[in-house]
């Protein structure tokens, strides 16, 4: 037998405990379909079978390792070692408070990358290093509150063909209920454009919308990030999701946290076959106007 736990951190492949249904955990898509800021995809380790509601990926274990490039012909235990994993999570989230620093060999990234301008990069502190399984990425500091909160990764090497994980987080289980990047940046806060993913944002503030936040994911808006929201002063959100089901649904979620704050909203959505992360700064000026430079 075969640990499935084990199988996942030899492929670097990023993974949590679902909080809320016993014998479940989240994996990060490997369909190679999406981004998938936090796991998304569901493992039934009682029938040890998985499906990614973002995209529709799923089946049985076997699938998982084929899709992984895994021998699938191998077979697997997992309700055991979920036991001990998640007994060993508890006790070290109760006694150690996990702390990460920019590593000691970081070298400055600034050069433009994935249609972002090497001014923004170099604004967002991106780094390269050859530690924590990083060696292939472009690496960004993520903050709040003045502290890093985790290192989030892209894989360096655009528009080829590996086995590595298109992104990276460390640590992989960073929490992000409460985080809206970079909100420390934001001078003014009474007005935020909330978007998806991390290249969303870069794009936007590259296009001087410098009151832009990264939500890290459509999943996880709840009542601790409309707080953090409420708390820093803002009275108008336009939230700017991707123009698709997932999207839709994500910001009419959001829209309902927000408004129960007695924060104004507003919805926009990309023009069809478009992407936050990858409009010109006159297809944004069509939506939004003049940018809003804090």
């Amino acid at each position: 037998m075969h640990d499935l736990f084990s199988i996942l951190n030899k492929k670097q492949i990023e993974y949590t405990v679902n909080p809320n249904k016993k014998n479940e955990i989240l994996i990060k898509c490997v369909s190679g379909l999406h981004e998938d800021a936090n796991p998304s995809m569901r493992f039934d380790l009682d029938k040890n079978v998985f499906h990614c509601f973002s995209c529709g990926f799923g089946g049985s274990y076997k699938k998982l390792l084929k899709a992984i490039h895994e021998d699938e012909s191998i077979e697997i235990e997992t309700k055991q070692t979920y036991k001990i994993k998640k007994l060993k999570d508890k006790l070290h989230n109760k006694y150690f408070k996990l702390d990460i620093e920019i590593p000691g060999d970081a070298i400055n990234f600034n050069f433009d990358f994935k249609g972002v301008d090497s001014s923004t990069i170099k604004e967002f502190e991106a780094f390269t290093t050859s530690q924590h399984g990083l060696a292939d990425y472009i690496c960004f500091p993520v903050y709040q509150s003045g502290k890093i909160r985790f290192i989030e990764g892209r894989y360096k090497l655009l528009n080829v063909k590996t086995n590595s994980p298109r992104y990276m987080r460390k640590p992989v289980n960073a929490k992000v209920s409460d985080l809206l990047f970079p909100l420390d940046k934001i001078k003014n806060k009474s007005h935020l454009i909330l978007v998806e993913g991390l290249f969303d944002m870069l794009n936007l503030w590259q296009h001087g919308y410098k009151n832009t936040v990264c939500i890290f994911g459509t999943n996880n808006f709840k009542q601790e990030k409309a707080k953090v929201i409420d708390d820093a002063g803002c009275k108008h959100a336009i939230i700017f999701m991707d123009n698709d089901v997932s999207g839709r649904k994500a910001a009419e979620a959001i829209q309902s946290l927000l408004e129960a704050k007695d924060i104004e909203t507003e919805i926009i959505y990309p023009p069809e076959g478009r992407d936050p992360g990858d409009m010109t700064k006159e297809e944004l000026m069509m939506l939004f106007g003049e940018e809003y430079d804090t």
